[in-house]
């Protein structure tokens, strides 16, 4: 699976079984090729499916989710980018820019303030999510993250 890797327009994506693009069914996009590999060796049952694993890098921007989403138009997208604030964050951007919105998000130890459709929102930071943000802004989306096991699980 090392090998398969293509290159293009600011991501890097794998098809395990060469299908065609309009062939897949799911992305799961992630932030570096490290946490794609692990997630491939130990999710062996996801290999059979028409899913292409793509990585984003660290900084990913709105015009890369919308090459994505012209590339692998037919497809659900699943964010791998852990349970931390930054990957929470990071889902909601990508749900907002899959849909060519956008959103400011300013956190802080104990509250997330959103600044979304000049509205401003906020959430207690140990309760943010992507469902928590679709609650209070009125957004809808069929982006869903995926739990990743911990080191300690493995």
């Amino acid at each position: 699976m090392q090998a398969n890797w293509i290159i293009a327009n600011g991501f890097s994506f794998l098809i395990p079984e060469e299908i065609p693009h309009v062939g897949i069914f799911s992305l799961v996009l992630f932030y570096n090729r490290i946490e794609a590999q692990l997630f491939l060796e130990y999710n062996i049952r996801a290999s059979n499916l028409k899913i292409a694993y793509i990585v984003l890098g660290n900084f990913p921007n709105k015009d890369t989710i919308s090459r994505i989403r012209l590339l692998f138009s037919n497809a659900c997208i699943r964010t791998a980018f852990g349970n931390d604030m930054a990957g929470v964050v990071l889902t909601c951007r990508i749900a907002l820019w899959a849909k060519n919105k956008d959103a400011s998000f300013l956190v802080s130890e104990n509250k997330v303030l959103i600044i979304y459709k000049s509205k401003t929102l906020s959430c207690p930071a140990p309760l943010f999510s992507l469902s928590r943000f679709c609650r209070i802004s009125g957004f809808r989306t069929n982006i869903k993250p995926l739990r990743l096991p911990t080191l300690s699980s493995l």
